[in-house]
């Protein structure tokens, strides 16, 4: 991944924002809507959720080992989980 690296860490940065900016588009439809008609952004802060961060453990977990290592990865997953990160569409049962 070595001449890569700086590629992948622009992709990464990409998804952070995306992720955060979507993550603002959850709530009130009617609060949502008038939002986008009037293309107001949310106030920050925007924050990113667990999908970013399991992107940044895959380029982490490449650019130390050049490759994928399923069991380290799956570890990096376990460090940065943050349980109070929401999952639209699921509850808890």
């Amino acid at each position: 991944m070595n001449g890569q690296l700086p590629l992948a860490l622009e992709c990464l940065e990409g998804l952070a924002v995306g992720d955060a900016l979507g993550e603002q588009f959850f709530g009130r439809a009617d609060d949502i809507a008038g939002r986008v008609s009037t293309r107001q952004l949310p106030p920050p802060p925007w924050e990113f959720t667990g999908d970013t961060m399991m992107a940044a453990s895959l380029v982490a977990i490449l650019a130390a080992h050049g490759t994928v290592d399923e069991d380290v990865l799956a570890g990096s997953f376990a460090q940065h989980y943050d349980p109070d990160w929401s999952c639209p569409g699921l509850t808890d049962t």
